[in-house]
């Protein structure tokens, strides 16, 4: 029997300990919540002071009281009254692009046409655009090609008989009129700014402004490309290629302003250095040679403004239907457009 109750009491000391062991330790929990709670508050008060202009941050510098980290779109002006509950992504109910550029404006990839898109294309430019007689490409003999040599965009305006490579005469609007394309791709300026000045640059773009508005009126249907002077080789001196780029940029607002499409033909025609291609370059470093005309043929069945009519190649996004039909090349390579003006 007292072996008994010895043991009631042993069994009475353990559970009385766990209790006290129990205890202390929630006593000791809350004692830490707490430290840890006004640990918090005194570095809240000591970063947006109570009592001071809401949000305004404690962080000086040499401009005065600063927020935290510089908000986006202040111009690195200093920002005062930004609270904790302000900061973080806002919608924005009103934006403006300000200083859109030829890289943005650009019509993007979409996938590949094929050639038989070209069937109601017309190609309208100077030399550089002729030289799709030369060359054996997937639209040679498929798009209207409106190829003059040495013309200016004062030249559509006006309504001067042009000479196509073969011999004939005719007015540039009339000949994009007859074919009643569904697009027209232009490429005019190579000769516009040979050894121009800044008064021949803003002329030739109000000839180019008003070009676009007669190309609509006279093929209303149709999606107009405006597409990039391109580049020259460096050893060029009638040509300055920083004067082509300043003057694309232009160009590619004057697209967007037109409501047509600009394409930046740039993409694959320059090398690093901003330059023509040594691989793309005829000899005189102006025009193009065979490989040269197949990557533009290329660029431009890819860069399509999508329309759910076009006979987009099979594999590309859009495709709608199964073929086997490549948009590849001809083989030929052979020759160089005649050198001088485009």
């Amino acid at each position: 029997m007292d072996e008994y109750q010895r043991v009631r009491r042993r069994h009475r000391q353990r559970q009385a300990r766990r209790r006290l062991r129990r205890g202390l330790a929630f006593v000791c929990a809350v004692a830490l919540i707490l430290t840890l709670s006004a640990g918090i508050t005194a570095l809240l008060d000591w970063i947006v002071p109570p009592g001071g202009d809401e949000g305004a941050s404690s962080l000086s510098s040499a401009n005065g009281t600063v927020a935290l980290a510089p908000l986006p779109n202040t111009g690195g002006e200093v920002v005062q009254n930004t609270s904790f509950s302000s900061i973080g992504p806002v919608r924005q109910d009103s934006w403006t692009l300000v200083r859109p550029d030829a890289a943005l404006i650009a019509q993007p990839d979409t996938g590949l046409v094929q050639p038989e898109y070209f069937q109601n294309v017309v190609m309208l430019g100077d030399s550089v655009t002729a030289g799709f007689y030369t060359y054996s490409t997937s639209l040679k003999g498929i798009a209207t090609v409106c190829g003059y040599r040495s013309i200016h965009p004062s030249d559509i305006v006006n309504r001067t008989t042009l000479s196509r490579e073969d011999g004939t005469q005719e007015i540039a609007l009339d000949a994009v009129a007859a074919a009643n394309p569904k697009a027209v791709y232009v490429l005019l300026g190579t000769n516009s700014l040979v050894s121009a000045d800044e008064q021949k640059e803003q002329s030739f773009l109000a000839y180019y402004e008003r070009m676009l508005q007669m190309l609509k009126e006279t093929a209303p249907g149709a999606v107009i490309y405006v597409q990039s002077i391109p580049p020259v080789r460096p050893e060029i001196t009638t040509l300055n290629n920083d004067q082509i780029r300043r003057v694309n940029e232009q160009l590619a607002l004057l697209a967007r302003a037109q409501d047509c499409y600009y394409l930046n033909l740039h993409e694959f025609l320059a090398d690093e250095n901003g330059d023509l291609k040594s691989e793309l370059a005829a000899q005189d470093g102006i025009h193009l040679n065979g490989t040269g005309y197949k990557q533009w043929v290329d660029y431009i069945s890819r860069h399509v403004a999508y329309s759910d009519d076009l006979p987009f190649l099979y594999g590309s996004p859009y495709a709608s239907k199964t073929t086997s039909t490549a948009a590849g090349d001809a083989t030929s390579d052979s020759g160089d457009p005649a050198a001088g003006a485009a």
